[in-house]
């Protein structure tokens, strides 16, 4: 077996997700390529035509140049914790100094007391407490983490809030 790494394409056609062309498909009209998307699959080094496997065929897709925002969700009557990790941004020895957190649109209830916003021991990882929204509505959740650095660097992360009746 070998591996061969297939560049992913979007179809234009209605199909709305990424796909790999499949043996006779040419990019073309019909698709265009997702930038910096692609898939290894094995295949045998004999082998003319070349399976795709239809779990290739289903992903996230962002057009721009960011990674697609995570969603989360929540019910309108929960209190719940969310934490994002920073740890791949931060440099050796940095740590979170402060972090803020915001939603947008207003409607979500950023904890407070014994629920208020806090930084993990180790300084990577963030946590805010939510409660309340509108049921159908998704909210953007931002953190914005400011660093121990001299000078401070400032790092937002995001991630979708959608408010779901269960």
């Amino acid at each position: 077996m070998i591996g061969l790494l297939l560049p992913l394409w979007l179809n234009l056609d209605g199909g709305g997700g990424p796909v790999t062309p499949t043996h006779g498909d040419a990019p073309g009209d019909r698709l265009i390529p997702v930038r910096g998307e692609s898939r290894t699959i094995p295949v045998l080094a004999e082998s003319r035509v070349i399976p795709v496997p239809a779990e290739s065929r289903v992903m996230l897709v962002s057009l721009d140049d960011e990674a697609p925002m995570e969603t989360r969700f929540k019910d309108p009557g929960d209190t719940l914790d969310y934490t994002r990790d920073f740890g791949e941004f931060l440099e050796s020895g940095e740590e979170i100094d402060t972090i803020d957190w915001a939603v947008s649109p207003s409607g979500p209830t950023i904890g407070s007391s014994s629920y208020a916003p806090t930084v993990s021991s180790d300084g990577k990882r963030a946590t805010v407490w939510l409660s309340g929204g509108s049921a159908g509505v998704t909210y953007t959740v931002t953190a914005t983490a400011t660093t121990d650095n001299v000078p401070p660097r400032i790092k937002d992360a995001s991630f979708k809030l959608e408010i779901v009746q269960q």
